[in-house]
């Protein structure tokens, strides 16, 4: 079995004993939109931003985030969640 070519990404930024996640969250498995870029800091949750009829959009607001967190000191990976499987 194939990944879908549009899989969500869950991406795990560290800046000392601080966590965050980001994740890139497509509503419909294999299609671009809708989507959601979803910014969790401990128990909260906050959707960023969101796209319904512009593909790319999360995806290029998420490389944006992802380079301001490199500058603020924050080291970011993109983590397999495929290992959890089906």
């Amino acid at each position: 079995m194939f990944a879908p070519a549009w899989a969500d990404q869950n991406i795990v930024c560290v800046n000392g004993s601080q966590i965050r996640v980001l994740v890139l969250d497509y509503a419909v498995e294999g299609q671009k939109l809708p989507c959601e870029v979803i910014y969790r800091k401990g128990l909260e949750s906050e959707v960023l931003w969101s796209a319904t009829g512009s593909a790319g959009f999360c995806e290029a607001k998420l490389a944006e985030f992802l380079q301001k967190q490199k500058t603020w000191g924050w080291k970011c990976t993109v983590m397999d969640m495929s290992v959890l499987g089906e």
